[in-house]
């Protein structure tokens, strides 16, 4: 039979994005997130992998486990949680491809009581196993409270907006295509695209937020909380890559990268000078005459934060020992304080043996820069209060604040937050406090400085 002539070749249908599982996790999962919250590492569980254009759906991550040494060296791992009794031998061998698919240091199935035989079989093939015997008493060891739910182990939280997020995503194709990708992450191993892909978001839903162009405005606050966080984990590795660099080669990586990404600096700009000659080419073709392109418009766009990211880099590297738990910090505190709106206390208390104050003074001073240049909301840059940090690094203090406690903190004036004193004009030179200059990426030499600026400028409040 002859095809007729006039036939149209029918359109591929376009591929529908995946239906985002906003509440994920049972509650196994959450206890195993809770447990890794309390041992200091970034976490997020119920993370989707996807083929190329969402396509197909590979499989699922229960929960993922990240923690950087003070030499900005990274240990991931992944854990697969089953409550019920289903046969492990598969789901180990299962676990060791996905390992190795997410160069992931370690991976660990968590399950009821397993035979010895079995884990000694995991073993064989680089898997861990977790009995919820031994969960227990992890939990118990660390002294987890049974009612404390932090960040994205808060099952809660996340259920109570289900359904409001799933009806917003629905009518809003680009909030939902940027959840997918969020919700995808797990690797983390394109930094700097992902920073100018979550810089350009954080300022449109920033803006959203601030002109109130929103279907859900908790969903729109998570959204930024969940850029902020995957961004502190992207400048992370930036620092894993560059820890090794002086300063002025590890600006020159920065720049580099922001600017062209993976590709070769030299082989972009000989893609646009030939694109340059063939457009010239082309219009002396059609007009006869030889037109005078601007070569500038045949370049790679310069990224306008890479002067902000060279200076949160440098700060972080300068001090690596606070930098340490940099993005789990600024996870806990942005999740508690701006998307739940809590104080935020019970987060600062699972460091309250180390030096808070540096650690909380380096998560002010990056959302300082993130609001200079518009990626975050004003309600977002609240600094964190210097009795949240002294009720925290007290192992009397509750996680409530009692109603003496509220209004001292109501009558403290604005100056007595951990905030950074050191103005920044538009051009991106800071001003301290003696009237003079430093150079745009000049980091905190030391965090602990914050407090010690901020106490000097009380007392001189408090004299006239």
């Amino acid at each position: 039979m002859s095809k007729p002539r006039n036939s149209a070749r029918i359109p591929e249908k376009q591929p529908s994005l995946p239906k985002p599982n906003v509440a994920a996790g049972d509650a196994l999962e959450c206890r195993v997130a809770r447990l890794f919250i309390h041992m200091g590492f970034f976490v997020r569980k119920g993370r989707q992998i996807y083929t190329a254009e969402y396509l197909n759906h590979a499989t699922d991550l229960d929960v993922l486990a990240i923690k950087y040494s003070e030499l900005f060296r990274p240990e991931m791992r992944i854990l697969e949680c089953k409550s019920g009794g289903e046969g492990p031998l598969d789901r180990i061998f299962w676990l060791a491809g996905l390992k190795q698919y997410v160069n992931a240091s370690s991976a660990t199935l968590v399950r009821r009581s397993t035979k010895w035989d079995i884990k000694d079989f995991a073993k064989e093939a680089g898997i861990e196993i977790l009995d919820l015997p031994r969960l227990e008493e992890l939990e118990k060891a660390i002294g987890i409270p049974s009612e404390i739910w932090l960040g994205v182990s808060d099952s809660n939280f996340f259920k109570a907006h289900e359904a409001e997020w799933q009806k917003a995503l629905k009518v809003e194709p680009a909030n939902r295509e940027l959840y997918l990708t969020l919700a995808g992450e797990v690797r983390f191993h394109e930094p700097f695209a992902g920073i100018n892909f979550l810089l350009h978001y954080l300022r449109s839903l920033s803006r959203q937020l601030r002109e109130q162009r929103f279907v859900s405005e908790s969903l729109t606050k998570f959204l930024i909380s969940e850029c902020v966080a995957q961004l502190s984990m992207f400048l992370m590795k930036i620092c894993e890559r560059s820890n090794g660099l002086s300063p002025l080669e590890r600006d020159g990586f920065i720049q580099k990268g922001l600017t062209y990404g993976h590709i070769d600096a030299k082989f972009a700009k000989r893609i646009f000078r030939a694109a340059h000659r063939l457009t010239s080419e082309m219009v002396y073709q059609h007009t006869g005459i030889h037109p005078a392109l601007e070569e500038s418009a045949f370049a790679m766009p310069t990224s306008p934060y890479i002067l902000e990211i060279q200076q949160i880099v440098k700060m972080l590297i300068e001090a690596p020992q606070l930098a340490a738990t940099f993005p789990s910090i600024t996870d806990l505190l942005i999740s508690e304080r701006f998307l739940k709106q809590r104080d935020g206390i019970e987060s600062l208390k699972l460091h309250r043996n180390s030096d808070i104050k540096g650690r909380v003074g380096i998560v002010n001073e990056f959302l300082r820069i993130l609001k200079s240049i518009d990626a975050i909301p004003d309600s977002l840059y609240q600094p964190v209060r210097r009795e949240h940090v002294d009720s925290a690094s007290d192992p009397a203090q509750t996680g409530s604040e009692s109603k003496g406690d509220h209004e001292a903190s109501q009558s403290i004036g604005p100056q007595e937050h951990l905030e950074l004193p050191a103005a920044t004009s538009s051009q991106g030179v800071k001003t301290v406090n003696n009237g003079e200059t430093e150079r745009p990426n000049a980091p905190l030499a030391n965090a602990q400085r914050l407090f010690d600026e901020v106490e000097q400028e009380d007392t001189e409040v408090q004299r006239s």
